[in-house]
């Protein structure tokens, strides 16, 4: 039983369904025996918070599955949340950290020859840059100074970087026959 709610979980989150995906991590998390079930719970369940903005629970989740996935050699499961993690970093104050570290996972990811992943990362990107060019809300001046390198090297273009990144993640949806979604951060 938890096997298969983890999977669903996962199912809803690239399916666009993050309510449903942690309703159904948090059963799996109830249910499930394996270790490796509640591990692939928490990466549905940390994938879910970052895409509904619950950044620092996206990002205490995702740290410690990473953590545990990569020091188990579990390399499938840090690709499936890796793009995730660096969501959460961004969301949680951290813009230029998060941004470098889907950076560097599309790069890690596309070396270990995963195709798929690094189209999401690509969405999120844009997602990311469309945020910070169209968001009504400011950020608090903390996060302001503490990202200013950030922000005066990237907020002037981040309606044209959004645009980048969304069309290079359609563009590689086609390349690989997936059709495109959309990451609502």
């Amino acid at each position: 039983m938890g096997f298969g709610l983890w999977q669903m979980a996962i199912t809803n989150l690239y399916s666009d369904q993050y309510i449903e995906a942690t309703d159904n991590a948090r059963q799996a998390l109830a249910t499930a025996l394996a270790p490796l079930d509640r591990l692939c719970a928490r990466a549905a369940q940390g994938g879910a918070f970052a895409l509904l903005g619950r950044a620092q629970e996206a990002f205490d989740v995702l740290d410690d599955v990473r953590r545990t996935s990569d020091g188990a050699g579990f390399i499938a499961l840090v690709m499936l949340i890796d793009v995730f993690y660096g969501a959460s970093i961004s969301l949680s104050g951290r813009l230029g950290a998060g941004v470098q570290w889907i950076h560097e996972a599309i790069r890690r990811i596309e070396s270990w020859g995963n195709r798929q992943f690094p189209v999401l990362g690509y969405m999120i990107l844009g997602e990311i840059y469309l945020q910070i060019a169209t968001s009504p809300e400011k950020p608090p001046p903390q996060v302001l100074i503490r990202n200013l390198g950030f922000v005066l090297t990237n907020v002037p273009f981040a309606r044209m970087k959004a645009r980048r990144y969304l069309e290079e993640g359609i563009r590689r949806c086609r390349v690989i026959g997936t059709p495109p979604r959309s990451a609502a951060l």
